[in-house]
């Protein structure tokens, strides 16, 4: 009888990878947040505004179940579900109190002599 390596290396250990990180995820696992029957009521559906109730409710958990829809093995679910999170995720980034100064703004300054370009 044969027994896999326990060890790979190389262009097989590349291959394993490749092959254990395309797993989805399928309503039964879904269904075990207790969210998900709501946000989901029915194969190939996914209720956004349940979700955004559940977003307020617990964002941790509700951008968890988003993460795992966004691999269900429901193909109309894993598409909605990763419409959906390019959405929430500019809305969380713009949410907040606007800062007037910090990282993040690009302003222009002449070159001083021995600065650095960064």
């Amino acid at each position: 009888m044969d027994r896999p390596a326990l060890t790979l290396e190389g262009e097989d250990a590349q291959e394993a990878l490749a092959e254990a990180s395309k797993g989805s995820t399928s309503r039964r696992d879904l269904s075990r947040n207790p969210a998900f029957s709501e946000i989901s009521p029915s194969l190939g559906e996914l209720d956004e505004t349940a979700f955004s109730e559940q977003l307020e409710i617990d964002a941790d958990t509700a951008l968890s179940l988003l993460a795992e829809m966004s691999a269900a093995t429901d193909e109309r679910l894993r598409a909605l579900a990763r419409r959906l999170a390019g959405r929430v995720a500019i809305r969380l980034g713009r949410s907040g109190p606007p800062r007037e100064r910090g990282v993040g703004r690009l302003t222009r300054v002449p070159l001083q002599p021995g600065g650095e370009l960064d």
